[in-house]
């Protein structure tokens, strides 16, 4: 059997662990940054590396060379990177849990392990609460305080994984199970159909025209490294990215009670089965049964008209009984333009160009770049002399007529110490829209924060507050501030809240985007994407956005490009902008 090419998020990972273990090994730090942006670059590909490899067009990327496709190449057909196992075996292994406590990068991990031998998440807890870190010098009893605050947020995320890899995880499984000729429907549930933004493991269910034969396929799936459990109608494993998979195999006429019974959570399930009990009738994953004959369902409808209630969408499913939903609920094809993108300008993978005519193919109206402005200088941060450059490519951009959508001019400016923006006013003022963030100075106490970004929100030329509390899921938790009279303050001044649809922040949470539209304040739903498959996340933003039961009126980047620009205007005071030229139908290549 011919082994399945690894994909770019794998070989991407391979690189990016190969980085750190340089680093971590004392290499040279030029190598160390090499490997680390081969890694970016992978992950950002529009198309399978192995594929490229293939083709001959590997070496057509820019920052990758000879050198690089000959590693990648040596993963693709062997399945290992020799010099990544060399690392593993000279690096004591439980330092990779180490390297993931926040705030520990590799050169301080690599000075923890050399001066207090420290090699495992427990010895560096041990040592913490011995003061050892602290007396280590350049860390001193903040530090330790830190990491020791990293350490049990660790704890507490262990064996839980972004949304987005658990759906990654299933598409792949549901991408074999659709080859068995066995198979008949296949579908998503659990927590991940709910767009819970972090989830323990994977639910499928399926029918099939012989349930032992799927069952085997899915067990012995290339990419499974454990088989936990194997039985005549379901069988869990764990893949080898560590994904817990459970696939439940029902008969036809129970497809729909078991797809709800597999999504829903046990309260809300229950909740639905009492009120079907009540109407006479039985609610399982083995169907809705009427004395013992099971009820043939259209959809998971006709599993809430059983129960005589109103249907629930998958993102509401964690109630109980929750409130029925707004009519107008927030639907993915509602949000029309893209807000929030990076470019090889700033810290993104690909050229305004290329992020423009992406976000077209997948069928949004405009794109508004947002590059990072000069503060963020590890980003590459634009001063304002490549702000006006990069204008002027924009404007030819758009006067070329090459790119269907409209491409609007947008920053994310920094939210500086003292909650000012890096950039003067009178050049934020000729940016079509203006993304403030903060990225630095996280740790200030909670009236600073709640001060700075007060200031901040007010400021004339911001128009919508960019990732508002800082979080990275399951990576570290949001800096500390008064997020409800930041709220009301940006009621007050009429600025947008971001629901950052990165799947690594989904910022601002459920309940921060429901006290948000409470006020009246708009919520624009942005990929933050630094790559092509960046703005795909969109999905992530939408389903939070559901499950904080959002309308499309309040979603600002659910208007026309018009719409939102004159939006842009007012929040200055000034007058709408003429509406964006409309190319001939020739032009178009309808």
């Amino acid at each position: 059997m011919v082994p399945t090419p690894p994909d770019n998020e794998t070989l991407a990972a391979l690189f990016a662990e190969a980085s750190d273990l340089l680093e971590l090994t004392g290499d040279n730090p030029h190598r160390v940054r090499s490997y680390a942006s081969v890694a970016r670059i992978l992950e950002g590909l529009p198309r399978p590396a192995a594929t490229m490899l293939a083709d001959g067009t590997l070496t057509d990327v820019k920052g990758i060379g000879e050198g690089t496709a000959a590693r990648v190449r040596e993963i693709v057909e062997t399945g290992r990177l020799g010099l990544l196992e060399e690392l593993r075996a000279a690096v004591p292994p439980g330092l990779g849990e180490v390297l993931e406590v926040e705030g520990l990068g590799p050169k301080r991990v690599r000075e923890i392990w050399q001066q207090l031998g420290v090699t495992s998440l427990a010895e560096l807890e041990y040592a913490c609460l011995e003061n050892r870190l602290r007396d280590l010098k350049g860390f001193g009893e903040k530090t330790q305080a830190n990491v020791l605050k990293g350490i049990g947020f660790l704890k507490r995320a262990r064996g839980r994984r972004l949304v987005s890899q658990a759906r990654a995880a299933a598409e792949r499984c549901l991408g074999r199970l659709q080859r068995e000729p066995a198979a008949l429907r296949l579908a998503v549930a659990g927590a991940v159909r709910r767009m819970v933004a972090t989830v323990e493991g994977v639910d499928l269910v399926a029918t099939a025209h012989d349930a032992a034969a799927l069952l085997a396929t899915f067990a012995g799936m290339t990419f499974v490294a454990k088989v936990v459990a194997q039985g005549p109608a379901s069988a869990s494993v764990v893949l080898e990215d560590g994904t817990p998979v459970t696939l439940t195999v029902v008969p036809e006429e129970a497809f729909f009670a078991a797809l709800f019974v597999r999504t829903g959570s046990p309260a809300h399930v229950a909740r639905v089965a009492e009120a079907v009990a009540a109407h006479g009738r039985t609610l399982t994953e083995r169907g809705l049964l009427e004395g013992p004959y099971v009820v043939r369902l259209e959809d998971e409808d006709d599993v809430y008209a059983a129960a005589g209630l109103a249907p629930v969408p998958p993102e509401l499913r964690d109630e109980a009984d929750p409130a029925p939903p707004p009519d107008d609920l927030l639907v993915a094809r509602d949000v029309r333009g893209v807000l929030h993108a990076h470019t090889t300008w700033s810290d993104g993978a690909f050229s305004v160009r290329e992020m423009a005519e992406r976000a077209a193919q997948l069928g949004f109206a405009w794109f508004a770049v947002c590059d990072h402005s000069m503060a963020a200088s590890y980003a590459h941060g634009l001063d304002p002399a490549r702000v006006r450059a990069q204008w002027d490519e924009i404007d030819a951009l758009n006067a070329s007529g090459e790119v269907p959508i409209p491409v609007l001019k947008g920053i994310e400016t920094d939210i500086l110490p003292d909650g000012d923006l890096d950039l003067p006013a009178d050049l934020l003022a000729g940016f079509d829209v203006v993304v403030g963030s903060v990225h630095s100075a996280m740790k200030q106490a909670p009236a600073v924060m709640t001060e700075r970004l007060l200031r901040a929100v007010r400021h004339p030329m911001i128009h919508v507050l960019g990732h508002p509390t800082g979080r990275l899921l399951l990576g570290r938790e949001g800096y500390a501030f008064d997020l409800e009279r930041v709220l009301d303050a940006c009621a007050e001044a009429g600025t947008a809240v971001e629901c950052n649809a990165n799947p690594h922040r989904l910022d601002l949470d459920e309940p921060g985007l429901a006290a948000a539209v409470a006020r009246g304040v708009k919520v624009a739903i942005d990929p933050d994407a630094h790559d092509v498959r960046g703005l795909e996340d969109v999905v992530y933003g939408v389903g939070t956005a559901r499950r904080a039961r959002l309308r499309r009126g309040d979603v600002l980047t659910a208007l026309d490009v018009d719409a939102f620009r004159a939006w842009c205007a007012r929040r200055r005071g000034l007058p709408p902008p003429a509406p964006w030229p409309t190319r001939p139908a020739a032009e178009d290549g309808a």
